[in-house]
């Protein structure tokens, strides 16, 4: 298992240990929705951000046509660009 999986996953562990969200449901329509606070949201997108720059890593390496994969590069970057900068915010939430 690679490091940036192993972080991946302590992650989703943290964020499902550490969740203060809760579930609310409408009378009217019988819907459950998840309210999420601060922290939550900021994690969910981080998680996606990673995720993000996971596949777009993955996919300019799959992809035959230097155009699509360069797109791909850059895209992984910005992802990543993202995650930091969504970490930065987590670190300064948590009092890090």
């Amino acid at each position: 298992m690679h490091n940036f999986e192993l972080l991946f996953l302590l992650q989703i562990i943290k964020f499902k240990i550490h969740k203060k969200s809760s579930f609310v449901k409408n009378s009217t329509e019988g819907v459950i929705k998840m309210e999420m606070n601060t922290r939550d949201t900021i994690m969910k997108k981080l998680l996606d951000a990673q995720e993000n720059t996971r596949d777009y890593q993955s996919f300019a390496k799959e992809v035959s046509e230097e155009a699509v994969s360069e797109t791909f590069r850059e895209f992984a970057e910005q992802s990543a660009m993202q995650a930091r900068k969504l970490q930065e915010l987590l670190n300064t939430h948590d009092g890090k």
